[in-house]
């Protein structure tokens, strides 16, 4: 089952290096990882980190694992860079740097020199020196069969870098060995560290060092004790087994300590045989898990950056799109309104012909009055008895003066009207950006209204037409008292009769005018809807040229886009089942 893992998992890679190879230049850290893990597959290269906080013995450690007594140690935070520890015939150590030179010797002394120099936080304080990788060969049993060692940086000291060098390390790293000590058992900072890292790493062994500094009940006593914290603080699953070790005591046998049992002793036989073995038996099982995990990671990661690229290739035409669709709104919305519009149009027409009506009536109720007064001061100032001269002076003085205050009270009617209207079609709704004089000019409404309101005079009075038989009865009245007021007074119900035929031309001559008001206003503004919508829709046609040639400029990218991103998630897939 682990062999057709590891075959089915080292297809996908080549897959994947395969695909990758059309990815631009902006890829290359993701389809390196991706290289790298097919390299690892192919060598059976499985990386075991050793994770501790600072001053829990892990180069101790390590020097005590390998037998090779090179790492530095101190009580301070000391690590500051990771070192990689991989099998090599002969002692040598390689420290690169970021700007792509590198420093190494051979032999113990040396070695140990160059760390000290480079990897630790006295000689490299906050990696001042831009070392990238220190990497170690040495020969050893435990570093056989594709066994590399990453000693890290211990989290949770002062010095804040190391800890976020020390969790993005764990990216790269299949199993871990996670070092606690029996000075401290456990410790919160331990237990959120170990919650943020549980996800990078497929194995973790606690290894549990200076227990020499415990009673064997003590030293059960609290691997209990740290084991239930394990559980239930951090998630991990009942029977966590911690290996009990002093690395102290297995490193000084490595210098030549006489007890050939301290090995076994110190507990790193243990270790081996519990951890290191079993990773050696079950390395494809073990490795292709890892590896799956972080190559769904890497995966993930391209497809991310490739949907981000697509996003912003889409990004110009999307935005168009909603604003060709806002656009169609705002002229939907003000076609919309032409019909509620011409509602308030008609609603204007309706009550100015009321109006125009209540002025013809106002006007004719104040005639009669000056008809009655008119004729007494014609008949007053009459010389000599004369019918005719009496009814054209009466006529002329009455339907003068009632129609100067007619057509005083028409305009003054007419003027109200046209600021009315003024009001109504300078109050068009305004639209979205893109269309010319989206607001009528005032200026240009106001002449145009008064332009039409002004033509349209009232009609001429004209003399009434009277009845012979009355012009007789009034000659007849002769040597009688008052006999002009007498003739005038038979004839003013003709007076009052033609007066009103007047106002009732007067009045229509008005309503007329208003009509023309109407029909300008209308004009006014259907022409403003035909060039707002016109500028709105010539607006669109810009902007779906727009569109469609920012469709078409990347087009061509987004399919490529679209099937690499087919084609990794295809692979996802398929890592899933």
């Amino acid at each position: 089952m682990a062999e057709q893992e590891a075959v089915c998992i080292d297809v996908i890679i080549d897959r994947a290096l395969s695909l990758s190879g059309t990815l631009p230049a902006s890829y290359t850290a993701m389809v390196s990882r991706i290289r790298d893990l097919h390299s690892r597959l192919a060598n059976g290269e499985l990386h075991l980190a050793v994770l501790g906080q600072f001053n829990r013995g892990k180069s101790t450690f390590l020097n005590a694992l390998t037998g090779c007594r090179l790492l530095p140690v101190s009580v301070l935070p000391l690590t500051s860079v990771p070192t990689v520890i991989r099998h090599g015939d002969n002692l040598s150590c390689t420290v690169r740097l970021t700007d792509g030179s590198a420093v190494e010797k051979s032999g113990p002394d040396d070695i140990r020199q160059l760390l000290a120099g480079y990897v630790t936080e006295e000689g490299n304080p906050n990696n001042r020196k831009g070392v990238v990788e220190a990497t170690v060969r040495c020969p050893g049993e435990i570093l056989g069969n594709g066994t590399v060692l990453i000693d890290t940086p211990g989290f949770g000291s002062t010095f804040l870098h190391n800890t976020r060098t020390t969790a993005a390390l764990l990216e790269q790293c299949d199993a871990a060995l996670f070092l606690l000590s029996a000075d401290l058992p456990i410790t919160e900072v331990e237990l959120d560290f170990l919650r943020q890292v549980r996800p990078f790493v497929a194995h973790l062994f606690f290894i549990y060092n200076k227990v020499d500094l415990l009673t064997p009940e003590e030293i059960d006593r609290t691997q209990r004790f740290i084991a239930d914290v394990l559980v239930r603080q951090a998630g991990f699953e009942p029977g966590v087994r911690l290996f009990p070790v002093c690395a102290r005591a297995a490193q000084n046998r490595e210098v030549g300590e006489p007890d050939p049992s301290a090995w076994e002793k110190s507990g790193m036989a243990a270790i081996k045989s519990g951890v290191i073995d079993f990773l050696h038996r079950e390395k494809y099982f073990t490795l292709s898990r890892a590896l799956i995990g972080k190559l769904f990671d890497a995966l993930d990661r391209i497809v991310a950056l490739l949907r981000s690229r697509l996003g912003e290739l889409e990004q110009p035409a999307l935005r168009l799109a909603e604003r060709i669709e806002a656009t169609r709104r705002g002229l939907e919305s003000y076609r919309a309104s032409a019909e509620p519009f011409a509602a308030a149009l008609r609603d204007w027409k309706q009550r100015a012909g009321l109006a125009v009506g209540e002025l013809v009536e106002r006007v004719r109720a104040g005639a009669q009055g000056r008809l009655a007064e008119t004729v007494t001061a014609v008949s007053a100032s009459a010389i000599t008895f004369n019918a005719a001269r009496l009814i054209d002076e009466t006529a002329a003085r009455f339907l003068a003066e009632t129609t100067r205050v007619f057509a005083a009270e028409a305009e003054t009617l007419v003027r109200v009207l046209v600021l009315g209207l003024e009001r109504i079609v300078c109050g068009m709704p305004t639209v979205a950006e893109g269309a010319s004089d989206t607001i009528p000019d005032a200026g240009r409404v106001r002449q145009r209204l008064e332009s039409a309101a002004a033509s349209g005079a009232l009609p001429q009075v004209g003399k009434p037409e009277l009845p012979a038989d009355a012009v007789s009865a009034g000659m007849r009245i002769r040597g009688v008292f008052g006999k002009n007021r007498a003739v005038l007074e038979l004839l003013l119900p003709l007076f009052a009769v033609h007066a009103d035929r007047w106002f009732a031309t007067a009045g229509q001559a008005v309503l007329e005018r208003i009509d023309r008001l109407y029909d300008a206003a209308a004009e006014i503004t259907r022409e403003q809807l035909e060039r707002v919508s016109g500028d709105l829709t010539q607006q669109i046609g810009r902007q779906q040229s727009q569109y469609e040639e920012a469709v078409f400029s990347a087009k061509d990218e987004a399919d490529c886009i679209r099937s690499l991103i087919d084609g990794f998630s295809r692979m996802r897939s398929e890592l899933a089942l």
